[in-house]
C-alpha cells in the first residue's frame, strides 16, 4: 500500500501546498529558530516503522587479510562480527481546527497559520528530544563526560582553560573511536561564557574583527562546525521561558553524508513520506489540519561524542 493510500484509509485529504511549507518548516536549518539537534541528528529515512540498523565500533578500522595469491581465493569479511540494534518510530502529530465561520471571515491564510503552528510545534518537540538525549549523561562513555567545578567553569575568568575541555574532548573521541569531532553544539549559557573568555580573546588581539563571534570561536577552539542552541519553550502559558540547552557543549563526530550504513554518533530515523500535512471534516462545520511526522533517534557509535557539562556558576536564587 502507498504512503497516499494510507492517509487516504484514515479518510484525510493530504494537502500538498501545506506538506511542502511543513518540509520548510522542519528542516531545523543552522540558526533557524536556534534548532541545532538535527546538527548531532541528522535525519536518515527509512522505509519502515521498525527495523534493525548498523551499531559501529572499531570494525572499520580493523586491519584485515586482503593479500589474494594468484587463482586464490577472496578474502571474506567476517560480517558476523558486525552487530545491529533494533528501532521502532514514534509518531508526532498537531491538529489545528478551522470553522467553516472563521475561514470565510479571516484576512489571512489560515491553512498557512495551521501549517506553521502545527509544524513549528513537532518541530520544537522534536529539539527537546534531541536536547534531552544529548545532554544525558548516562548516554556517554565514563572517559567521555566532565562536569566542570570550581575554578574550572568558564565563569572563572583567571583560571579556566576553554581550550584544554575541548582538547580533552576531541582526545577522548579519538580514543574511542578513532575519529575527530567535526560538530560541537554549545548551549545559549556556554556560549556567552565563551564570548568574553580572555583566552580567546587573547587571541584575537591582532585580528581584523577584535570581538569574538562564532566563526572565530571556530577556528580558536579547531572545530568544524560550532552551532549556538537558542532554542526556548515553555512547560505553561503561565510560566517562564526554558533554554532547551544548559550551560554545556557537546562534541561529536557527525557523518558528513548522512546514511545508516556510515559510521556517525547518531542518527534521526524519520519514515519516508514524513513529515506530512492532511485534513479532515470532524464535523460537517469544522475542518482538522493534521501535521505529522514519524521518528525515533538512535546512538549508534557510543564512544563518539563527549559533554562538558555545567561550564558555568549556577546563578543564585
Amino acid at each position: 500500500m502507498s504512503f497516499a493510500d494510507r492517509i487516504r484509509n484514515i479518510k484525510g485529504n493530504v494537502l500538498t501546498v501545506q506538506t511542502k511549507l511543513a518540509r520548510g518548516y522542519s528542516q531545523g536549518l543552522p540558526g533557524q529558530e536556534g534548532y541545532v539537534g538535527q546538527q548531532l541528528f541528522p535525519i536518515v529515512e527509512v522505509d519502515k516503522e521498525e527495523g534493525t540498523i548498523p551499531i559501529w565500533g572499531k570494525e572499520s578500522f580493523l586491519v584485515q587479510k586482503t593479500e589474494r595469491a594468484l587463482r586464490g581465493a577472496s578474502n571474506v569479511l567476517p560480517v558476523e562480527k558486525l552487530t545491529d540494534t533494533e528501532y521502532k518510530t514514534v509518531e508526532h502529530d498537531l491538529e489545528y481546527p478551522i470553522d467553516y465561520r472563521e475561514e470565510k471571515e479571516a484576512i489571512f491564510d489560515l491553512r498557512k497559520r495551521g501549517t506553521y503552528l502545527t509544524t513549528q510545534g513537532v518541530r520544537l518537540r522534536m529539539e527537546r528530544i534531541h536536547a534531552d538525549i544529548a545532554q544525558d549523561l548516562n548516554n556517554y562513555a565514563v572517559t567521555n563526560k566532565t562536569t566542570l567545578t570550581s575554578t574550572d567553569q568558564w565563569t572563572d575568568k583567571t583560571h579556566s582553560s576553554p581550550k584544554e575541555d575541548f582538547k580533552a574532548a576531541k582526545a577522548a573521541i579519538r580514543a574511542l573511536t578513532g575519529k575527530e569531532p567535526n560538530v560541537c553544539v554549545c548551549g545559549y549559557a556556554s556560549f556567552q561564557s565563551l564570548l568574553d573568555h580572555p583566552e580567546l580573546e587573547e587571541k584575537i588581539k591582532y585580528a581584523v574583527k577584535s570581538i569574538l563571534n562564532v566563526d572565530l570561536i571556530k577556528e580558536i577552539l579547531d572545530i568544524e562546525n560550532f552551532y549556538v542552541g537558542k532554542s526556548l519553550y515553555v512547560e505553561s502559558l503561565t510560566g517562564g521561558f526554558v533554554d532547551a540547552w544548559a550551560d554545556n557543549v557537546i562534541l561529536a563526530y557527525v557523518a558528513p553524508l548522512a546514511e545508516v550504513e556510515t559510521p556517525s554518533w547518531a542518527y534521526t530515523l524519520r519514515v519516508k513520506g514524513n513529515p506530512f500535512v492532511y485534513e479532515y471534516d470532524k464535523t460537517p462545520k469544522v475542518k482538522h489540519l493534521n501535521s505529522t511526522d514519524n521518528f525515533i533517534t538512535k546512538i549508534v557509535m557510543a564512544g563518539a561524542a563527549y559533554i562538558i557539562n555545567d561550564t558555568n556558576v549556577a546563578p543564585s536564587p
